[in-house]
């Protein structure tokens, strides 16, 4: 039966409130206010029902004590309620930020330059989302909850895919740059408050309690969520550039190739940095993804930036393009085994074990 409510309030009493045309009347009375309406009350009562209801069977301490495997289908459905019930707490203020955002529209006395409705929503929607995984995680890791930490992190790890994907990419292909101010936007401070919350997020699950479970499951979602921290940094200094130096801003003459430059500096900054962090840190995979953008930005270079140069100039690029890259695989096979710890007598071995088998 709670299932059941559960389901209707996120159907019906939510979404079909939201969509259907013929329903802003009733939706109108039945949810006046942001937060303090009747339609979040319903959903709070059905969500302590739930959060209840595995607290008075009993279920949740015996599903704790149980090894996942031995578990019924009733405790491995108790070990998710706290997840499921957080889900619903996000999908009730996902529809108060509508509700605000439209409050706050209507004192408005135009439109303007800037962000679309649509857009305005989607970035709030993100931070909201994933604020509430974060919170999720904490609280997971807290309590020794191994639904609310795996599901805590699936939903910070989508709100950052959707960010990635759907806030900024699709936007700019959708509706080109928007003019607004570089670095001071919304989505630049959601995509900012997405890096601090999955760091925090990277220390908390670092030390993973003993009583968690699924660890594995754990270092996969580090894993993935230091790679979505590369990619946030990488968009954010990209995006701001592409709006400072639009061709639609008119603040330079040839504001097309300035772009180009400017993506392609720092670009291969941010691949040096990249590098650099993973020779610190010890991470291939950090080294891999800073040299494949590497690549990446001296074949922009290369095919696109001196596209309108002249011949001469464009052959003593490609030479230092050339000697860049040597220099840069000369460096990295002698600095690579002494910043990684490794001893010279096995860069001698190695040396000598590949000569052997050549």
């Amino acid at each position: 039966m709670l299932v059941a409510c559960a389901l209707k309030w996120v159907v019906f009493d939510s979404l079909w409130m939201t969509l259907d045309d013929t329903a802003r009347t009733a939706r109108t009375a039945l949810a006046a206010w942001p937060v303090v309406n009747l339609q979040l009350l319903v959903g709070g009562v059905v969500i302590a029902a739930l959060l209840l209801l595995g607290r008075v069977s009993g279920l949740s301490a015996v599903a704790a004590g149980t090894p996942a495997g031995a578990r019924t289908w009733a405790e491995r459905l108790v070990v998710w309620l706290p997840f499921a019930a957080g889900v619903m707490l996000l999908w009730g203020l996902t529809f108060e930020v509508e509700r605000a955002i439209g409050r706050w529209e209507q004192g408005q006395a135009g439109d303007g330059d800037g962000w679309s409705r649509l857009q305005v929503r989607m970035l709030w929607w993100t931070l909201l989302w994933s604020v509430g995984g974060a919170a999720q995680i904490g609280y997971g890791k807290l309590r020794s909850q191994a639904g609310l930490l795996h599901g805590g992190w699936a939903v910070l790890l989508g709100a950052g895919g959707v960010w990635l994907l759907g806030d900024t990419l699709a936007d700019r292909v959708a509706s080109g740059v928007t003019l607004v101010s570089p670095v001071l936007n919304l989505q630049f401070l959601v995509g900012a408050a997405l890096i601090g919350l999955l760091a925090v997020a990277l220390r908390v699950t670092r030390r993973e309690h003993p009583v968690v479970e699924q660890a594995g499951r754990l270092s996969r979602f580090s894993a993935v969520g230091w790679g979505q921290v590369a990619l946030i940094g990488l968009w954010l200094g990209s995006f701001e550039l592409d709006r400072w130096f639009s061709p639609e801003a008119g603040r330079f003459q040839n504001a097309a190739m300035a772009r180009h430059t400017a993506f392609s500096i720092y670009w291969g900054l941010y691949a040096i940095g990249l590098v650099a962090v993973g020779f610190v840190w010890r991470s291939a995979w950090c080294r891999y993804g800073g040299l494949a953008l590497l690549a990446v930005t001296l074949g922009k270079v290369l095919l696109i930036d001196l596209a309108e140069v002249a011949y001469v100039y464009r052959v003593l690029s490609l030479l230092g393009v050339g000697l860049l890259l040597v220099g840069t695989s000369v460096a990295y096979g002698k600095l690579a085994p002494r910043l990684l710890g490794q001893s010279d007598a096995e860069v001698e071995e190695g040396r000598a074990s590949g000569e052997h088998a050549s």
